[in-house]
């Protein structure tokens, strides 16, 4: 894929994890022709949003309803970001379908959010009266169009700045159980006002559960970690796996069922490669219809093109699929001719009556009016189907560049854990987590290795932990993430130099 249309990470540590994509759309920089500045520039001021780790994905894409509209439903349905930003396409050109696009993908519009765009624009300039940008909400997502213009783009997105706050975490609560008035503003950070202070008092915070010098008497007696609500912790992961691996291989079209595609898929021919009958019948002139034709001879699928040129009343007999001759410019189905003469024992046909009047172009498929030459069928970070392999065999793309799926490693934690093959003994309880997460993954085509269960010991988790790395793209443990005396994962992940981005999840069991 053009570098210019790759989804881009860019990551501003502050504090809440805010999840954004801007949309850049323009025919001129999705060909690579000119250098996007909005998108960089929305970037830069949604990440100044103070109270938010804002984690940005980039996208580029030509002034085409379609492509717009697949973006933003992948980001809003399977992505799941909490905001889109569009830049381009909101003017008078007849290009410019941005907001068309848009009202296609929401469930409903905030038409406040426009006014309040509108009115700061005119501050600057009377042509914002030419805007048609249009916004509002899909799922949890919010969506604003911002103009084209890097001036029109910043002023525009900096007039609702104070107010998206407010209304993300209003989409964010949705109901759930953790509102979002539960969380306590910091100073001098933008928050939506809605806080109620809650007794906290007497509760200690420290940096990790474990690390009590081995003396059980002075563990923590309250996590440092924030409760985190289900939806956002998954978010959370999906985010930051989407980029962990870049690493491409080459796989056989029958063998690459299930895998991410890391390359456009761009047809190479045209299909039909030749104008092909839509129906059973006879290829012919169509000026001359009706009347009678002699039949000259028969053009059937897998023989190659008819060569012989056709004169005025003459008729070849055709089937559905096969090429038509080139000086035929119609075809005619069976059901609408009748036999006047035949031969060989009714073996061949030498006349016909055709019965209505055909015009040019009649049940017959243009070359590629299917699939025309340099169309792109399918996009990079597609997860292949069977449909989308069949596309491949159809144009002849056998050879398929896919993103290597990653190596996972598995082990689960603790002395009370024994093997399911072995004998029950009092206070073992048998690892079951283990194999439901081994036979998850492989049932989704993922390679595992099997570390097995390592014991509550800080240097062998530590050991462990160091030849899963050696030997695999993702680890996934089972146990040892709580308040125990013996929880040692959080420390030991820590002394790995890893970055915890959450250490509670709002769900049970926990």
């Amino acid at each position: 894929m053009n570098q210019t249309k790759e989804e881009k990470n860019v990551h501003f540590n502050t504090d809440k994890n805010l999840f954004v994509g801007v949309l850049t759309v323009s025919d001129r920089c999705s060909k690579g022709v000119q250098e996007d500045k909005s998108g960089p520039k929305v970037a830069e001021v949604i990440s100044c949003l103070k109270g938010y780790n804002v984690i940005i994905t980039t996208f580029i894409v030509p002034d085409e309803v379609e492509e717009i509209k697949t973006v933003l439903k992948h980001w809003t349905d399977d992505v799941k970001l909490n905001l889109i930003l569009t830049t381009g396409g909101t003017g008078f050109s007849c290009r410019d379908l941005t907001p068309e696009a848009t009202k296609q993908v929401l469930e409903r519009e905030a038409p406040g959010l426009q006014i309040g765009m509108f009115v700061a624009g005119l501050k600057s300039t009377p042509f914002s009266m030419l805007s048609r940008a249009v916004c509002g909400v899909r799922k949890s997502t919010l969506i604003l169009n911002l103009p084209g213009s890097v001036k029109g783009a910043k002023e525009s997105l900096e007039a609702v700045l104070a107010v998206l706050p407010h209304a993300l975490s209003l989409l964010e609560d949705n109901g759930g159980t953790v509102p979002h008035y539960q969380t306590k503003p910091k100073e001098n950070v933008v928050q939506c006002g809605c806080y109620q202070q809650e007794d906290d008092t007497n509760i200690t915070k420290n940096p990790d559960s474990s690390d009590n010098d081995g003396k059980v008497a002075r563990r923590l007696r309250e996590s440092s970690y924030p409760m985190m609500p289900m939806k956002e912790a998954v978010s959370l992961v999906l985010h930051h796996s989407s980029a962990s691996s870049s690493v491409s291989e080459i796989k056989l079209f029958s063998d690459s069922l299930g895998y991410v595609l890391a390359e456009d898929i761009i047809s190479k021919e045209n299909i039909p490669p030749f104008r092909a009958s839509i129906m059973d019948g006879y290829a012919l002139i169509a000026s001359n219809t009706p009347g009678e034709f002699d039949v000259v001879g028969r053009s059937v699928c897998g023989d190659g093109d008819y060569a012989q040129q056709l004169q005025h009343r003459m008729a070849v007999r055709i089937n559905t699929g096969a090429p038509v001759p080139d000086t035929a410019d119609a075809v005619v189905p069976v059901e609408n001719t009748k036999l006047l003469q035949e031969a060989d024992e009714g073996e061949t046909e030498v006349k016909i009556e055709v019965l209505k009047k055909f015009t040019a172009t009649q049940n017959i498929r243009p070359i590629g009016c299917d699939v025309h030459e340099g169309e792109r069928l399918l996009v990079a970070g597609n997860l292949l189907s069977a449909p989308d392999i069949g596309v491949m065999a159809s144009v002849g793309h056998t050879q398929v560049k896919v993103v290597r799926r990653p190596l996972v490693a598995v082990f689960s934690t603790g002395d009370e854990l024994i093997d399911p093959t072995s004998d029950a003994r009092t206070g073992a309880i048998r690892d079951s987590n283990r194999i439901t997460l081994i036979l998850t993954f492989k049932k989704h085509g993922f390679q595992v290795h099997d570390l097995g269960i390592v014991p509550d010991i800080r240097d062998k988790l530590y050991d462990t932990f160091l030849s899963a790395c050696e030997k695999a793209d993702v680890i996934v443990t089972s146990g040892g993430v709580s308040m125990g005396e013996k929880d040692y994962m959080k420390s030991l992940l820590v002394r790995l130099g890893a970055k915890i981005h959450f250490g509670r999840v709002f769900m049970k069991p926990g």
